[in-house]
């Protein structure tokens, strides 16, 4: 099993029908704070970096608090101290036909 970072200011949601997790530097000082985001497929019992979604490399490193959101058309917003950032998978943003 791989578990999660013990992530500062965690993040979890809910986002392309998996757990998405990221948040500050990890207890244990083996992540910087936002260098990348955690999944999980089966209810956070494991966890693995995405290889599909990816930070901002400007809030690599950003310390202090942190909060996001999804909003309906599948962007996921990021607030930090003084920045508002949002994204989301390109697949998540077209009408199904």
């Amino acid at each position: 099993l791989i578990p999660c970072p013990r992530l500062q200011y965690l993040n979890l949601m809910s986002y392309d029908g998996k757990c998405l997790a990221f948040g500050g530097a990890s207890e244990d000082a083996s992540h910087k704070a936002l260098d990348a985001m955690y999944f999980s497929q089966d209810y956070g019992i494991t966890w693995r970096a995405s290889n599909e979604l990816h930070l901002p490399i400007d809030l690599e490193g950003t310390e202090g608090c942190v909060t996001s959101t999804v909003d309906k058309n599948n962007f996921i917003w990021i607030i930090t101290n003084a920045q508002v950032w949002r994204g989301r998978l390109n697949r998540l943003g077209f009408a199904q036909q």
